[in-house]
């Protein structure tokens, strides 16, 4: 893809994931084969089970709320507005919101994961 895309995520249809409860999101440039950028809002007591995505890692970069991440058999880590973490390939990794409010956040996954994961 050598062309340029604009997107607006409230047009784009919102999906819960498998091993995902109390999650919205939003996916897009899927397409180009190289990422996935998606938008993403966890209700308060949302969260998601460990789960890994072979061949792919992520960026989760938190853009509101408090969200407790645990990769592998480490200990949990939680993130605040601002907040990053990498997630290499293949690495089991389950989120959480903490406190009584939504978080939102933005993954990058790169390539895409396979749509089942």
């Amino acid at each position: 893809m050598n062309q340029a895309s604009v997107v607006f995520v409230s047009d784009m249809p919102a999906t819960c994931p498998p091993l995902h409860h109390g999650v919205e999101l939003r996916e897009f440039f899927r397409q180009t084969g190289r990422l996935a950028f998606a938008v993403v809002r966890m209700d308060a007591g949302g969260y998601a089970e460990a789960h890994a995505h072979p061949g792919s890692s992520h960026v989760i970069y938190l853009l509101e709320g408090r969200l407790e991440v645990t990769l592998g058999d480490a200990r949990p880590v939680t993130l605040e507005p601002g907040g990053a973490v990498l997630i290499p390939e293949g690495l089991a990794h389950a989120t959480r919101t903490t406190g009584d409010v939504t978080c939102a956040y933005v993954i990058v996954t790169a390539p895409p994961a396979a749509e089942e994961d």
